[in-house]
């Protein structure tokens, strides 16, 4: 039996594209290839990233209408939506990798959940419990000390850090009476550190990470007889860190 292939084609400006050329019978059934599975295909899943924003303390009343993105390895926003009524987000179609939720709206703290692993198929859920804001702006103040003696700590530098900023957000110097204050502070969350002369070198040492909702006195202890310059940060964490 003699074949005849004709290809049509529409949608040209000039018309129909025709061509017709002689074919060949296949006296077998045709194979069918099988599918290939491939690392780009295996990462096409219906992922689902998805939790509630509430308020603190309790974390039981929600949030209506908070900001939440998606951010990939914590720093870029990759998708974002609003919180409904009952104070729930969902992203879907997330691709396989890394990421953090951060939830926002004015009146509340900005909080950045702790990084997770989206897998292939993998459905994930995230709850974060905002800080109201109240007294904004306010003033951080405190005293920088000597242990033992109380003496003051005068001419060291006080810096207030955003969490995950790149550069100091405000800066100060203890006066005479190892005093240092900040004003005009929003609330929201901040790492002290404190650079002093200890043994003729520059040392620096830095506090956890604090939330800040109103006005707040954080005093600083600093012990001389300890050869690296401990410091005791009253009040705050207790775990602390050279820079």
């Amino acid at each position: 039996m003699g074949v005849v292939v004709v290809e049509k084609a529409s949608g040209y400006p000039s018309g129909d594209l025709t061509k017709a050329y002689e074919g060949f019978p296949l006296f077998t059934a045709p194979t069918i290839p099988a599918a290939v599975q491939c690392p780009e295909c295996v990462q096409l899943c219906d992922n689902v990233v998805k939790g509630t924003i509430t308020v603190t303390p309790g974390g039981t009343t929600a949030i209506a209408g908070a900001l939440v993105e998606l951010m990939a390895s914590g720093t870029r926003s990759v998708a974002w939506t609003f919180t409904d009524s009952a104070g729930y987000y969902e992203f879907n179609d997330v691709p396989a990798g890394s990421y953090k939720i951060k939830a926002s709206k004015t009146g509340y703290i900005t909080k950045l959940s702790t990084a997770f692993t989206v897998a292939c198929p993998d459905s994930d859920t995230v709850n974060l419990s905002l800080p109201t804001c109240t007294g904004e702006p306010f003033t951080i103040n405190g005293k920088a000390t000597l242990s033992g003696s109380g003496a003051a700590l005068r001419g060291a530098t006080v810096e207030l850090w955003k969490t995950g900023g790149t550069s100091a957000y405000k800066s100060a110097t203890t006066n005479s009476e190892g005093d240092y204050k900040f004003l005009s502070v929003p609330c929201g969350n901040y790492h002290l550190k404190i650079l002093f002369v200890c043994n003729a070198n520059t040392v620096s040492r830095y506090s956890e990470d604090r939330t800040f909702q109103a006005a707040a006195t954080v005093n600083i202890t600093v012990d001389p007889a300890d050869g690296s310059c401990a410091v005791l940060w009253p009040g705050l964490p207790t775990a602390y860190f050279p820079d």
